[in-house]
């Protein structure tokens, strides 16, 4: 069995930073995921009355 490595960054031989692409996968389950992860974190911002909201973290930049 082989796995696909989706757009891995490599240092000395070792994948870094982000090694799948949960959003770009043709996986449904994934994807369903994914989807499932935007719709509650919409619903929780929807809930506040912020202006502007900044994330700091590492990803796929969605």
């Amino acid at each position: 069995m082989s796995i696909k490595i989706a757009g891995g960054l490599e240092e000395k031989g070792i994948v870094i930073g982000n090694a799948y692409d949960k959003y770009g996968t043709r996986n449904p389950i994934a994807k369903w995921m994914a989807k499932g992860f935007g719709s509650a974190l919409s619903k929780l911002v929807a809930k506040t009355s912020l202006e502007s909201i900044h994330e700091i973290s590492c990803g796929e930049g969605y």
